[in-house]
């Protein structure tokens, strides 16, 4: 990874795991059960948006399909672990289910908030 994959990959890991220890102090009172599983919601869609948004940011720009590429493969990369986590979430009951969506919206909204800057700041023109 070079260039803008790279700095993108880099500040939004710095946005992931802000919004990730924010979201782990706020669960840690509750338990190590609950903390677990906002840990769990958390880690998918950052880990998925951290990987593909990076392969994006060095992909935009230049001829052919790899940015649509990669768009769907970070797309159902996060579809299929969050749907993993959510079924084990329910599978175990109430009690994870609302920790894990707040994991998921810790790890999915600042991520996705910060992709959305990065792409709109960046020269349409570039190859």
């Amino acid at each position: 990874m070079s260039g803008d994959g790279a700095g993108f990959a880099i500040r939004g890991g710095v946005v992931c795991v802000a919004a990730g220890t924010a979201a782990a102090i706020a669960a840690a009172p509750a338990g190590p059960a609950t903390l677990a599983w906002v840990l769990a919601g958390w880690t998918v869609p950052a880990a998925a948006g951290l990987a593909g948004g990076a392969r994006m940011a060095e992909l935009r720009g230049r001829a052919g399909p790899g940015f649509l590429v990669a768009l769907g493969i970070c797309m159902l990369a996060r579809l299929a672990g969050v749907a993993l986590g959510a079924g084990a979430a329910a599978w175990v009951g109430p009690a994870a289910v609302g920790p894990y969506l707040a994991g998921l919206a810790a790890g999915y909204v600042p991520l996705q908030a910060y992709e959305l800057v990065w792409f709109v700041r960046q020269p349409a023109g570039r190859a």
